[in-house]
């Protein structure tokens, strides 16, 4: 998807809201917004440098994840962004996953 803002992928839909990457040069950020595209919100706007995958778990734990192509990390939040944690810090380069 292509916007004013950016490049962005649509990667992950939960039950009411969808989740995307933004992986603009200057301000990559992960956001939210209802299906109708109301009430967007940035869920990570600081320390990225190139989201790309994103999964959500909204059965058990009720995070996001997503990995960081150029930092080689996978981390999650909370849904409201809030508890950010590094999953793995890796050598090699992660561009996609899923969680099951």
């Amino acid at each position: 998807m292509c916007s004013k803002f950016g490049l962005m992928r649509v990667s992950a839909v939960s039950v009411r809201l969808m989740y995307w990457t933004d992986v603009d040069e200057q301000s990559p950020k992960i956001e939210y917004s209802w299906m109708t595209g109301e009430q967007r919100r940035a869920v990570v706007s600081e320390r990225l440098l190139r989201p790309t995958g994103l999964a959500i778990d909204y059965y058990k734990n009720h995070r996001v994840f997503w990995c960081d192509s150029k930092q080689n990390v996978i981390e999650s939040v909370n849904y409201d962004g809030t508890d950010r944690a590094v999953i793995v810090r890796s050598g090699e380069s992660s561009f996609s996953f899923f969680a099951f």
